[in-house]
């Protein structure tokens, strides 16, 4: 009896952190929960969130809805974009980046050219015979 008694209150019996499923010396263990474990929750300083510690790196270079980010092209060093503005700026079909590497609309039809965004339109002036081209043979092909 004295042993279970002991044992209830015992510093050096182990407890079982919820967030991280560490068995922790009961002495110890306000500490691995305020200090040490990698899954105590802390504030994103950007969206203000909870993030395991562990995480929040991640969190902010790749999920974080408000960390500011650079375009990846560089195409003004200081742009600044969230993570939907950047998507957004970089997209394909819509996005506005002029750095940006995007097939050319006659993509479906054939032409297999890539470029930058900024470099596009003269691709289409001086291609729009072979695009013609490549359209008439799709419907060709399409009547069957």
């Amino acid at each position: 009896k004295e042993l279970d008694g002991h044992s209830q209150g015992c510093e050096y019996s182990n407890v079982l952190c919820r967030q991280c499923g560490l068995n922790v010396q009961s002495r110890t263990f306000s500490v691995h929960q305020t200090k040490e474990c990698p899954m105590r929750p802390v504030q994103c300083q950007f969206c203000n969130q909870m993030i395991p510690v562990g995480q929040i790196e991640f969190h902010i270079e790749n999920v974080c809805p408000q960390h500011l980010r650079s375009c990846p092209n560089l195409c003004v060093p200081v742009s600044q974009f969230t993570l939907q503005q950047l998507e957004d700026h970089l997209n394909p079909r819509t996005g506005d980046c002029p750095l940006a590497d995007i097939p050319c609309p006659f993509k479906p039809y054939g032409c297999t050219f890539v470029s930058e965004r900024k470099k596009m339109s003269l691709h289409l002036n001086e291609y729009q015979i072979q695009h013609a081209y490549l359209q008439a043979d799709y419907s060709m092909v399409m009547k069957g």
